[in-house]
């Protein structure tokens, strides 16, 4: 019980110190509101997570200068009081707000029974029924995933079963390569990767099949892809987009050092750097702040957003 205890006040540091960085207490807060929901279906009092920020915050002035204590004080009292005023939040469900509610319920269903080949031939079923890959990857694969997530947070289905349900997912996409490899190609090239540390890549792998599907040609580096790897891949060829994501905001520290090193690379100067993930989706200037071009919320948006700031700089 002490060793997870310090593990989660490590986890509480690291948010509010990406937080402090990012001059945004949105980071932070919305990180507590999460913690206090997966505490709370695992029946730990809310008071507990109450407590245990208090302590940080009487702590962190110990350590740190007036004004950086003062300053994580008040990000520390914020989430106090937002967790005494609504111990617990509704999460939607996500299933319910697709455009392809009833198809994904199916799809979710299968996943959390097993049925592996059953998903499988549903997926390619609904593909000879004229449904786009776009909307299957949007609105079933996309939304189950964060359905998926939901229901762990809320203690519903296990780690083991998420990432069975993650991996089945993955598969099925592999198999839709040939289907999105037959794009006619246009001449330009992204570079997709997680930053160093980051292990969730789903989402990357489905922006990078849209833009396959848009005609680009993509470089997939996926999970935890460390800054020397990137700019070795530079080094052999060049890029028109650049795209990084991370889930965990914990490492957006990486993702503004891995802009920095890609920004100081000989020949890199006509690079458009796009940014995505959760810590995005929460903060929405924080793209500037780690340096980047443009964020993008979900694929679509990414190969549009890709789409008009390359044509802006040819046209510049």
């Amino acid at each position: 019980m002490e060793a997870k205890c310090l593990e989660d006040i490590r986890y509480h540091l690291q948010y509010l110190y990406e937080a402090l960085q990012a001059y945004d207490k949105n980071l932070f807060t919305h990180y507590i509101h999460w913690v206090n929901d997966v505490l709370s279906s695992r029946n730990i009092p809310t008071k507990e997570l109450i407590d245990s920020l208090g302590c940080l915050k009487n702590v962190l002035k110990q350590f740190l200068s007036d004004e950086e204590a003062s300053l994580a004080g008040i990000y520390l009292e914020e989430a106090i009081d937002i967790l005494k005023l609504q111990a617990k939040q509704d999460q939607p469900d996500f299933i319910e707000r697709s455009a392809m509610q009833h198809e994904c319920k199916h799809y979710l269903h299968l996943l959390m029974n097993q049925e592996r080949h059953a998903a499988y031939s549903y997926v390619h079923t609904l593909l000879q029924q004229k449904h786009s890959l776009q909307d299957i990857y949007l609105h079933i694969f996309q939304a189950s995933q964060y359905e998926i997530g939901r229901q762990w947070q809320e203690n519903k289905i296990s780690v083991a079963q998420e990432h069975y349900c993650t991996a089945v997912t993955q598969q099925i996409m592999s198999s839709l390569l040939p289907h999105i490899f037959t794009t006619p190609k246009k001449s330009m090239r992204m570079l997709a990767c997680c930053t160093s540390g980051e292990l969730h890549e789903l989402g990357l792998r489905m922006v990078t099949d849209f833009f396959e599907l848009d005609g680009w040609d993509t470089c997939f580096l996926g999970a935890n892809t460390p800054e020397q790897a990137i700019t070795d891949m530079l080094r052999q060829q060049s890029f028109e987009m650049i795209a990084i994501s991370t889930t965990m905001t914990f490492h957006i520290d990486k993702v503004r050092s891995t802009i920095q090193r890609i920004r100081a690379y000989p020949g890199s100067e006509n690079t458009k750097i796009i940014v995505g993930g959760n810590p995005f989706n929460i903060a929405s200037g924080l793209w500037k702040n780690v340096g980047a071009d443009a964020y993008a919320g979900n694929a679509q948006e990414a190969v549009a957003v890709a789409n008009l700031i390359c044509a802006s700089s040819v046209t510049a």
